[in-house]
């Protein structure tokens, strides 16, 4: 068996992936694909799936230098720039 690892940056954060693959899998590497018993692990599944995407969104468009800004988009709480 052959461990492969697999890197997806993100902005400035990395997630690494490692997994197991057999002798005999052929190369490009793929994790096999999640058998689910019901509906409902499906669902739990695809919710982890869309968590980590919207995640991986955020840290694409915002650094920590987005420290000091309000991520609202109303005119009571609009982004100001701060300046010394």
């Amino acid at each position: 068996m052959q461990r492969v690892r697999r890197d997806i940056y993100s902005g400035v954060v990395l997630e690494r992936i490692v997994y197991t693959v057999g002798d005999r899998a052929q190369k490009p590497y793929k994790p096999r694909r999640p058998r689910f018993k019901n509906a409902e692990d499906r669902a739990k599944f695809n919710s982890e799936v869309a968590r980590r995407a919207h995640t991986r969104i955020i840290n694409e468009n915002f650094t920590p230098a987005s420290l000091y800004s309000t991520l609202t988009q109303d005119d009571e709480h609009e982004v100001h720039t701060f300046s010394e």
